[in-house]
């Protein structure tokens, strides 16, 4: 894969570096460090968002303030979980049902 690759040679880039390089998308490259499928491990200028909040972060998908967030959720047995749209790998999509006669 071109854009693990071109990490492992470029340690120092960032994600619009990685971006520019190799053509692929950003939020193609999001998703596959969110797959593992890319490590950022030893990338020391490359950040990416937290799936749920936003922030910048260097490793794993979600920052450690988040993880703290879902870990008090699961511990008081509350038993919600975060929006679909901030949980990792979630859809964005949506689904219309339409009428046809």
């Amino acid at each position: 894969m071109a854009c693990r690759d071109y990490l492992r040679e470029h340690m120092d880039c960032t994600l619009q570096e990685l971006h520019e390089a190799t053509e692929v998308p950003t939020n193609l490259i999001l998703k596959f460090i969110r797959e593992g499928r890319i490590s950022t491990k030893g990338a020391k200028n490359f950040e990416y968002p937290c799936a749920m909040c936003g922030k910048p972060i260097k490793v794993d998908t979600i920052c450690s303030s988040c993880q703290d967030q879902v870990k008090r959720l699961r511990e008081s047995g509350s038993g919600s979980a975060p929006p679909a749209a901030a949980r990792p790998n979630s859809s964005t999509a949506f689904h219309s049902h339409i009428r046809r006669d």
